[in-house]
């Protein structure tokens, strides 16, 4: 993921095809507002007490899955100091549309709509998370079929 900065804002862009981080510890720098020109998949394992995602704050907590459409302004913990884990998938919107020949509506709200999505899956639903999250992190290449497989 390269940074580009803005007058005002920052961009994050995502080279193809994803990628994948499990993010644990104590930030020491806090994230500003910014946005990607891909998906962000977010899977918060600690509460989030005000989380900015385009015009709206709102307090997240642990278990949820936060669906960040390409260029929706946000900033999900500014806290310095303050411990946060969770996994960060970031999808190249342009590669996913390519990959389902443009075809699968299924994915169609990751580029079409500027409204994040916030997914509280039961206990059974977020094992499963965290699994495929864990597997997929095991791949050293995240293009290759294996690593392709447990992605869809």
């Amino acid at each position: 993921m390269k940074r580009s900065r803005g007058s005002n804002s920052s961009l994050y862009t995502i080279a193809p095809p994803y990628d994948l981080a499990f993010r644990s510890g104590e930030v020491m720098t806090p994230a500003v507002p910014h946005s990607h020109d891909g998906a962000e998949v977010y899977f918060t394992l600690t509460d989030l007490p005000d989380v900015l995602l385009g015009d709206t704050v709102s307090a997240v907590s642990a278990g949820t899955l936060i669906i960040i459409p390409a260029f929706c302004v946000h900033q999900l913990y500014h806290e310095a100091g303050r411990k946060y884990d969770r996994y960060v998938l970031m999808i190249n919107t342009g590669w996913l549309g390519d990959a389902l020949c443009g075809t699968a509506s299924d994915f169609s709200y990751l580029k079409s709509t500027d409204t994040p999505l916030f997914i509280h899956p039961e206990s059974t639903k977020k094992r499963e998370l965290l699994r495929r999250f864990r597997e997929l992190l095991s791949f050293d290449d995240p293009s290759s079929p294996e690593a392709l497989s447990v992605f869809f």
